[in-house]
């Protein structure tokens, strides 16, 4: 259940595109998990037409023990009104510690039974521990609006997930505030 959540918060969260200044690197503070004991941290980068998340999954509440990470990497636009499509090109699991990599592998998780720490896998299309990864070159709709000192994305609803056009968010979560790391002109 959580594996699914987060994996549909990657996928929303690296929608976002470069409006005239958003251009490099932002970082987005750990976000805990209580009732898991996880948390998670999330950066985008985006240069030139391509845009790249990593959502990291950490073992503990303060985003010191890395488990595993979602990297979703593809070219994306952005309209004037902070409309932004992303497209997932590529979308890799990655188990950062060998205990994680082992349980993926005797869970045969994604259909692979050989995981190794460090190592990324494809999982773009795959059925990954009941949760159906989207598959390559699959599209999410999201908004994104510059801050002060960052960006943020459209606010995720039942009705408004991002999944088609129509769901496409029409507010932004000004609560996550993902903060320029670093920047590039365009």
């Amino acid at each position: 259940m959580l594996f699914s959540k987060l994996l549909a918060l990657g996928a929303l969260c690296v929608s976002g595109a470069a409006m005239a200044g958003v251009q490099g690197l932002y970082k987005a503070d750990c976000w805990t998990v209580e009732a898991e004991g996880l948390s998670v941290g999330r950066s985008i980068n985006f240069e030139k037409d391509t845009a790249t998340q990593v959502q990291t999954i950490y073992g503990d509440l303060t985003c010191a023990q890395p488990a595993y990470s979602f990297t979703f990497q593809g070219p994306y636009t952005l309209a004037a009104d902070g409309a932004a499509d992303f497209t997932s090109a590529s979308i890799q699991l990655t188990a950062l510690d060998a205990r994680i990599a082992a349980s993926f592998s005797a869970a045969q998780l994604c259909g692979f039974a050989d995981w190794e720490a460090g190592a990324p896998r494809e999982v773009a299309g795959l059925d990954c521990g009941g949760t159906q990864i989207p598959a390559a070159n699959s599209v999410t709709y999201d908004l994104v609006k510059e801050v002060d000192g960052g960006i943020v994305f459209g606010a995720v609803t039942e009705d408004k997930d991002g999944s088609t056009l129509e769901k496409r968010p029409t507010e932004v979560d000004e609560t996550t505030v993902f903060k320029a790391v670093s920047s590039t002109a365009q």
